[in-house]
């Protein structure tokens, strides 16, 4: 049976795909919880991940403990931040080098102790603050961050960085009318997308989910609280939801510790981690029980949830 040259070129570049993962080239990056990378499938190259929570949940300690992972891999990333300033996010990462949240205190008790830390980890924070963006508004003075501009930053940093990350979509100001702005805001999500297919790249967007009153707020966070437009959830290829309350008891699956030993365990959790949809895992709509440490800015994985019944 004859093969035409098309055909023959695809499979080629594919075994050269797979030759390329076999020495780590293009490899998903895993996320700093074994279990979340296992299901969620990792950080693919040439696409868009999502990550999304409520106010409060912790998102930014939660994104900034996989800006440490990727670092310490060594490959290349950007942070753009949209809601506070670089300086502010050198605090975070000194908080994150020293294990505790006092960094993040303006007490003046607190103000020798944190001077003193700066130069503790001054070679560290020199090596992280090159990977952290000026916010355009609050460091650089620019009036207005639109779409375009948000697409140029993607574009011209692509080429040099395994992962880009933008924290939030929310602070774009799509520019449209009121009618029309979900139409343009699904436009640059296409131009996106698209953006990331053409790249060797993994572009993280992180994004608030809608305030939720009443009896509603108590419920579990899914998909369908993005905020935006829905082509989010549709269009991007992983989305990962990060969801915080109050101390609960849960069921976890567990591996046996021998033969015939139970294979689940209840453990405390104060968040929950929803895999809402991945395109390269098995792990959609799973939910992975994680508690945030009150001291230190850590998050521990305990185990994915067994379901209500079972």
């Amino acid at each position: 049976m004859d093969h035409d040259d098309d055909g023959n070129k695809w499979l080629a570049d594919l075994w050269c795909k797979f030759q390329q993962q076999a020495v780590g080239k293009n490899a998903s990056l895993p996320f700093p919880w074994p279990t979340l990378s296992r299901l969620s499938g990792g950080l693919r190259a040439g696409k868009v991940h999502l990550l999304a929570g409520p106010q409060g949940t912790g998102k930014t300690f939660f994104i900034l403990l996989c800006a440490m992972a990727i670092h310490g891999t060594g490959k290349p990333w950007k942070y753009l931040p949209l809601e506070d300033s670089k300086q502010d996010y050198l605090v975070r990462l000194l908080a994150m080098l020293t294990q505790t949240y006092r960094m993040i205190d303006e007490d003046v008790d607190g103000a020798i102790a944190r001077s003193d830390a700066v130069e503790a980890h001054r070679d560290s924070l020199l090596d992280l603050q090159g990977h952290i963006c000026p916010n355009p508004r609050e460091d650089a003075g620019q009036l207005k961050f639109d779409q375009t501009d948000a697409l140029a930053w993607f574009e011209g940093n692509m080429r040099d960085n395994r992962v880009l990350i933008l924290d939030p979509i929310t602070q774009i100001e799509f520019d449209a009318q009121y009618k029309s702005s979900l139409r343009v805001e699904e436009g640059f999500i296409r131009d996106l997308l698209g953006l990331a297919a053409k790249s060797k790249t993994s572009f993280i967007v992180v994004t608030h989910t809608k305030n939720r009153a009443g009896a509603k707020g108590k419920l579990p966070i899914t998909i369908e609280d993005i905020q935006g437009s829905s082509l989010w959830a549709k269009l991007c290829q992983q989305v990962i939801l990060l969801d915080s309350h109050e101390e609960k008891d849960s069921r976890v699956h567990c591996k046996p510790i021998a033969p015939g030993a139970p294979d689940q365990r209840v453990i405390t959790h104060n968040r929950t981690v929803l895999i809402g949809k991945t395109r390269f895992g098995k792990g959609t709509k799973r939910q992975i029980a994680f508690s945030q440490d009150g001291d230190q800015p850590q998050f521990t994985e305990h185990g994915v949830l067994v379901p209500k019944g079972k």
